[in-house]
């Protein structure tokens, strides 16, 4: 399993772009063979001040392994998303992948020695 988790700040001159995202999302990423499923969705406010709620929509994609992760990132289908509705919508994008080393779900208990604060400031294009 290989996961690809990108976060998406959207053109604030475009009010629908978020929506345009997710749908796009919707419409160009199922049948690419190799992924596996997918969430994408808009942010969820929080009132947890740890939350990053700078962001607009966020994409998770989880593959079979890296090798249908790479072959993904040109996959015409996903290139079609990228041209068509990302770079159009999108001023900012932040990327994450992991290998995850546990593979059946485990409960999240952070251990108590870390100290949760605000999180980190996102890097940003000037």
């Amino acid at each position: 399993m290989f996961s690809h988790i990108v976060v998406f700040w959207t053109d604030p001159n475009q009010p629908e772009a978020a929506d345009k995202v997710v749908e796009g999302a919707q419409r160009y990423l199922p049948g690419i063979p190799g992924l596996e499923h997918f969430h994408v969705g808009r942010m969820v406010g929080s009132e947890r001040p740890i939350v990053d709620q700078s962001y607009q929509v966020a994409l998770n994609t989880v593959f079979t392994d890296k090798k249908a992760h790479d072959a993904y990132q040109v996959h015409p289908q996903h290139i079609e998303f990228v041209e068509n509705v990302l770079k159009p919508s999108s001023i900012q994008a932040c990327r994450f992948s992991l290998a995850p080393t546990i593979s059946t779900p485990t409960p999240c208990r952070p251990p108590s020695s870390i100290s949760w604060t605000t999180p980190p400031t996102p890097h940003r294009k000037a």
